[in-house]
């Protein structure tokens, strides 16, 4: 049997907002981005079209869910990125002012 991980769910305020954070900062791309016919967005973006793994960008509707965006794993991490060049990355966020905790 095959078990694997596809998308993690991440809420959010603001489609463009987030992706563009992720793209400038981790170089990520739009794997999928539709809209359906209830006006309900879904995106999905990750670092190559053919990858199964990616973040699913869930908008906040209501306050509850409005009140966990940032905050949605009581301050631990969300995820564990892996790269081949930790320097590079690094000088990344570091270059976007994105802070590192």
């Amino acid at each position: 049997m095959k078990t694997a991980f596809g998308r993690m769910v991440l809420l959010i305020r603001d489609f463009d907002k987030a992706f563009s954070f992720y793209e400038e900062n981790l170089g990520c791309i739009k794997i999928y981005d539709s809209v359906n016919e209830k006006g309900k967005r879904f995106l999905h973006i990750g670092f190559s079209s053919k990858s199964n793994v990616g973040l699913w960008f869930l908008k906040a509707e209501t306050d509850e869910q409005l009140n966990l965006v940032g905050n949605q794993t009581g301050g631990m991490p969300a995820f564990v990125l892996y790269t081949d060049n930790l320097e590079e990355a690094y000088e990344r966020l570091n270059r976007n002012k994105v802070k590192i905790v």
